[in-house]
């Protein structure tokens, strides 16, 4: 899921091969995850992606959908 939702982001936002996008994604810890599964996944990516830049933002469950459905709302 973490995959595609990059992929959904990096497709939408490549401009040029001198702009590097900057992107942030949420995550819920999971059992005690500290977001070290996450950061493997990311590094992957950013190899592959070398114009995207991947940030890693923790949010836990009781202020975390508040802030996705603000985002969506946001637009």
């Amino acid at each position: 899921m973490l995959l595609l939702t990059l992929s959904l982001f990096a497709g939408a936002s490549k401009e040029s091969k001198e702009t590097r996008v900057e992107i942030t994604i949420w995550s819920f810890p999971i059992f005690g995850n500290d977001g070290s599964t996450e950061e493997v996944l990311i590094k992957a990516f950013e190899e592959a992606h070398p114009d995207i830049k991947v940030n890693l933002e923790l949010i836990d469950f009781v202020s975390g959908p508040a802030k996705i459905i603000a985002a969506i709302e946001g637009g």
